[in-house]
């Protein structure tokens, strides 16, 4: 698998892409809506050795990141929900 040090995961939910990408990431940037998934992350993070786990309330279609940030981005049920995807 391809390393990256930095990922995007827009709306992270349950975390099913941990265990794929713990041993290639040195940061995991986490934006979401829903609060109620913050409490897992850290152990999910720590299990899967995910060296910096950054969550944070906000929209993918507004975030605080800076542009070209991330070498990857992952978006998995979460587009469908943007209203103007053009815009991202």
């Amino acid at each position: 698998m391809k390393k990256y040090n930095t990922l995007l995961e827009a709306g992270t939910g349950s975390g099913v892409f941990y265990s794929a990408t713990g041993k290639t990431l040195q940061q995991h940037f986490m934006p979401a809506i829903y609060t109620a998934i913050f409490s897992h992350i850290p152990e999910l993070c720590k299990h899967y050795g995910i060296a910096d786990c950054n969550v944070s309330t906000q929209s993918i279609e507004s975030t605080s990141y800076s542009n070209e940030q991330f070498d990857a981005v992952v978006a998995v049920s979460v587009l469908e929900f943007v209203p103007d995807v053009q815009k991202l």
